[in-house]
């Protein structure tokens, strides 16, 4: 609540999901610069907004072309990437489809950048159960962690060395991005997660730093 340093507003309405009568849109989203790139499931495309000033129609931002099924959004390096239909792309600034960088097995879901190390996390919720380590340069991915349920969101430690994982079976998971073992697991400090499954997750800034933020399905 607002005790805790939160706000609600609505920054943006009119996503062809609404109009449509469809509720799992939008997805991803990236605030980099003045500007704010939203994912549309629906619409197959990024609205690539402006500023992130409050109620703003998204009806009236183009969307950018893409080859549709897109849900993760990250930048790395100053080049655009989604994630979705098992493989990983480029977009350019406008949001139209660049290229692909490489395809991926089971069912591609959440995009996390590490500028450290200058690579991509890429989370599967399939039976895989895999979060992946792509390289966009040598177009390359590498199983990064296996065996511990279909993670979806990704955020990673400001200081780069721990990727969070939202993962299936109420869980939120650290994992170690040097090594690759994990250091950190939610069920096993506490009680678990009582209400639904993790979906989305983000790291505190400001008043909000050092938590660890977690929306959940159901």
């Amino acid at each position: 609540g607002s005790a805790e340093g939160f706000g609600l507003s609505t920054f943006a309405f009119n996503f062809l999901a609404s109009a449509q009568g469809f509720n799992i849109s939008p997805l991803g989203m990236l605030v980099y610069g003045a500007h704010v790139f939203v994912v549309d499931v629906v619409a197959w495309g990024i609205h690539v907004f402006p500023t992130d000033t409050d109620w703003q129609n998204a009806g009236a931002i183009p969307v950018g072309s893409s080859s549709g099924g897109f849900t993760g959004i990250a930048m790395l390096d100053d080049a655009l990437y989604m994630v979705g239909n098992s493989k990983l792309a480029q977009f350019n600034a406008d949001g139209s489809y660049n290229r692909q960088i490489v395809s991926l097995p089971g069912t591609a879901t959440g995009l996390c950048a590490d500028p450290f190390r200058h690579c991509l996390y890429v989370s599967d919720t399939s039976d895989l159960q895999t979060i992946y380590k792509v390289d966009p340069v040598a177009q390359t991915a590498v199983p990064f962690l296996t065996g511990r349920g279909g993670a979806d969101g990704l955020v990673l430690s400001p200081d780069g060395t721990t990727l969070y994982a939202a993962a299936n079976g109420s869980d939120v998971i650290g994992v170690d991005t040097g090594s690759g073992a994990l250091v950190w697991d939610y069920n096993q400090l506490g009680p678990g997660i009582t209400t639904g499954q993790p979906d989305g997750i983000s790291i505190g800034t400001g008043a909000l730093a050092g938590g660890l933020y977690v929306n959940t399905t159901g």
